[in-house]
């Protein structure tokens, strides 16, 4: 029994430290955008305002970047965890 437990837990945990996979098809429905880029976030982090929690969250192994273009605005969305923490970071 102690070692189900311990396996169980052990899954649980790694699940828990699981990279949400995010489409850019599911980023431009949420933000309701005409077009949506995967950026990578080091790429972009000279754009992000210092001390600002996108240019915290960027440093995540997680972090994903994304360039949203919505009418004749392009803006640069981030997040460090899932579909859920997209942030806004700057406008381009």
């Amino acid at each position: 029994m102690k070692k189900f437990l311990l396996a169980a837990f052990a899954v649980t945990s790694l699940n828990a430290f699981a990279i949400a996979f995010i489409t850019e098809a599911q980023v431009g429905e949420k933000l309701e955008a005409e077009k949506v880029i995967e950026v990578n976030p080091r790429s972009v982090q000279a754009l992000l305002p210092a001390g600002s929690d996108c240019a915290q969250d960027v440093m995540s192994r997680s972090s994903r970047a994304y360039v949203i273009k919505k009418g004749n605005k392009s803006s640069l969305y981030l997040t460090s965890e899932d579909l859920d923490g997209l942030n806004k970071c700057t406008d381009l």
